[in-house]
């Protein structure tokens, strides 16, 4: 392995891991409740049927979310939405939990990015990369 100079082996191996930027939403469609939070870790853990985890703080609102509905949306950030991903990553920011507007006509925010209905119910933002529709299957509990 070859190592940079300063860096010890494990620094350096850690640094190979692929890192996006992600920004996890959910909604209850009954109450309007919605919550956004920027993610750093997911993974892939299946194919078939096709699977991920991510990391999300325990005491985000956006978790309690996922728990009651059991569904979310996964956003693929671009290198230029720097800007939302400092936005979304202000876990206590109340404008993170807030949808504005109306998602019927089309007015709908959240953090001030633009909003609307996914196909599985989900809160869609509109500037996302790529996005995932996702149904929640376990949570794992982490050591508090």
């Amino acid at each position: 392995m070859s190592v940079s100079a300063g860096m010890d082996d494990r620094t350096f191996a850690l640094r190979m891991i692929p890192y996006g930027v992600f920004v996890a939403t959910a909604i209850d469609a009954a109450t309007q409740e919605a919550a956004a939070v920027t993610v750093h870790w997911v993974t892939q853990t299946s194919f078939t049927p096709p699977m991920l985890a991510m990391a999300v703080e325990q005491s985000h609102p956006v978790l309690a979310l996922i728990k009651r509905t059991g569904m979310f949306a996964l956003h693929m950030l671009g290198k230029e939405d720097k800007a939302e991903a400092i936005t979304f990553a202000r876990t206590q920011a109340p404008a993170n939990r807030v949808l504005r507007g109306s998602i019927a006509d089309g007015t709908a925010s959240i953090g001030g990015y633009g909003a609307t209905w996914g196909r599985r119910g989900t809160l869609l933002l509109h500037s996302a990369v790529a996005v995932l529709e996702c149904q929640m299957r376990a949570v794992l509990e982490g050591a508090a």
